[in-house]
């Protein structure tokens, strides 16, 4: 589903799409059938880095009353914006030479059982930019000419993501992208007509700068602006920060929609921000995270990746002494030294010492007490906090 961005909305939030499965027992008016919402449905579509609602369903078929077949899903979608919403909703699948259209992206899974192909369908387009996001796992991408126009004319072979690779559209418009490993994979796949290109860049590289600080750790980046067709436009870009724990990370967060895809699995953290830097104070301490930034254009939709950084939260310091802790902590050696003075004057005087008698003895004083409050013991005065 996509739908467009709302100032009102940053975080498109406010729209949903909703998956309700076929049931055997619907009744026969459609009209009286349960109505995907937020409290009836089978899923719940996720937000991608696209901004684009997607759900992955499963083809069933169950009989209903043995005169038909119960296929396909009820889909509902529901806005909760202050004014109207525009949208454009489609399906596609696991079937040979699925529809790319110029200047649209669509997400895809594969695994060791499910490759997945593309036609670029354009009416004039002589050259075009392909672009392959890899998400999670390993993919690999290969182009031709279709088949059904003889034996296939090979173009190219990719057994990683890219950007902005052009390419003769004849000769690569069949596009086949299947998992490197046999593995699950998921990635984006999006193309430009060559003309119309155009990109997020800083022009000074993609690192993070950070800094360890007393309060956390300060991330920093550059600012980045369109180039290509639509260079020297205002790109109103916004920021997102996002940092997870290492030993969460299951997605490649080098790119937007694997940061996405581990915010949408409710591993990683986001904030948004307009600024050029943000200090982050949740990390855990002694902790290794991986921290990365994307940048989007409000105004284009266009984005871009910056290189992730890993980070250790800082250990704490060790807790100053209060008050209370500095008495407890000077208690025992004081207490030490009196019982140590008073077994050797008592053994000097005596010729011996009787250390259960000593202990009866001993009067300990509450703190904030004065030693004139406290009787004398035995008429002889020994320290300065107790008196025996």
């Amino acid at each position: 589903l996509d739908f467009p961005s709302d100032t009102f909305d940053p975080e498109n939030s406010l729209v949903r799409m909703y998956i309700l499965d076929c049931d055997s027992q619907e009744p026969a008016d459609a009209q009286a059938a349960p109505i995907p919402s937020a409290e009836d449905f089978s899923r719940m579509a996720t937000l991608n880095s696209r901004w684009q609602l997607t759900a992955l369903e499963a083809a069933t078929g169950t009989s209903r009353d043995n005169r038909s077949q119960c296929l396909g899903v009820r889909i509902g979608v529901i806005s909760n914006r202050l004014h109207p919403v525009s949208m454009d909703i489609r399906g596609f699948g696991w079937h040979p030479g699925t529809t790319l259209l110029l200047g649209e992206s669509l997400e895809g899974f594969v695994d060791g059982s499910h490759a997945a192909s593309y036609e670029v369908v354009s009416d004039e387009a002589k050259e075009f930019a392909l672009d392959l996001e890899v998400c999670a796992g390993k993919v690999h991408l290969q182009t031709s000419s279709p088949p059904d126009k003889g034996a296939g004319q090979f173009g190219h072979d990719f057994q990683d993501g890219f950007s902005n690779m052009k390419m003769p559209f004849e000769s690569n418009r069949w596009i086949q992208v299947s998992s490197m490993n046999g593995e699950y994979a998921r990635y984006v796949i999006s193309a430009q007509a060559w003309k119309e290109i155009a990109w997020l860049d800083t022009g000074n590289g993609r690192s993070l700068h950070t800094e360890q600080r007393d309060t956390g750790i300060a991330v920093a980046w550059q600012a980045v602006h369109l180039e290509g067709k639509q260079g020297g436009e205002d790109p109103n870009v916004q920021y997102e920060v996002f940092y997870i724990r290492a030993d969460l990370l299951q997605s490649n967060f080098d790119t937007v929609c694997g940061m996405y895809l581990e915010h949408t699995l409710r591993h990683a953290k986001r904030i948004i921000t307009h600024a050029l830097n943000i200090e982050i104070q949740d990390f855990e301490p002694g902790t290794l995270y991986h921290v990365n930034v994307l940048a989007r254009s409000l105004a284009t939709g266009h984005l871009f990746a910056f290189q992730s950084s890993r980070l250790t939260g800082r250990l704490e310091n060790e807790p100053a002494f209060d008050e209370g802790n500095y008495r407890s902590f000077i208690l025992g050696p004081v207490l030490i030294l009196v019982m140590v003075c008073f077994a050797w004057c008592h053994r000097h005087c005596t010729g011996q010492v009787n250390v259960n008698a000593m202990m009866r003895r001993i009067e300990l004083p509450s703190w904030g007490s004065s030693p004139q409050h406290y009787r004398y013991l035995e008429g002889r005065t020994i320290g300065g906090y107790a008196q025996f």
